[in-house]
């Protein structure tokens, strides 16, 4: 088995789940996911390993897979720690020289994210939304508030999708 054939199954279904063509809650066959991507069920429990362990989905003993729910309460207190990373960047900013904001890419984000309203692109709109917060953060320099950011951006997505 090729890192490939886990690399596309983990893609593909972590697409779906992102864009709710799988919906949280919903249930997931490993065999049904076989058939779907055409590929043995190997690669397929690997990919949903590795979704598990970022919090996406939930293996449930003799039924399946199920897409994570992600609570209104949940998505309430990532913004909170988000916004708090945010407040600390924006801090560095103003107090210290050393620190200063990627203005071409909040720029890019920002446009893109207006296009996105127009188009009624939705998940893109979110997605840039996010990437314009984690550029603000970005600015101070803290790899750890970054790894806290990727780690709800997913989440946050799956909230507001199936809102």
């Amino acid at each position: 088995m090729t890192k490939s054939l886990i690399d596309t199954a983990y893609h593909t279904i972590r697409t779906k789940i992102l864009t709710c063509e799988y919906l949280p809650g919903s249930l997931l066959s490993i065999y049904k996911l076989s058939e779907e991507l055409a590929m043995s069920r190997t690669p397929i429990s690997n990919a949903i390993a590795k979704l598990e362990l970022e919090g996406l989905v939930i293996s449930l003993k003799n039924r399946g897979v199920m897409v994570k729910e992600v609570s209104s309460k949940e998505i309430l207190d990532m913004f909170e720690v988000i916004f708090t990373h945010q407040m600390y960047a924006l801090e560095k900013v103003e107090t210290n020289p050393l620190y200063s904001f990627n203005l071409s890419l909040l720029n890019e984000h920002l446009e893109q994210q207006l296009l996105d309203k127009e188009n009624d692109r939705y998940f893109s709109y979110a997605t840039h939304s996010l990437q314009f917060i984690r550029q603000i953060i970005a600015a101070g320099q803290n790899q750890i508030m970054l790894q806290i950011m990727d780690q709800h951006m997913d989440k946050i997505i799956i909230g507001s999708m199936a809102i």
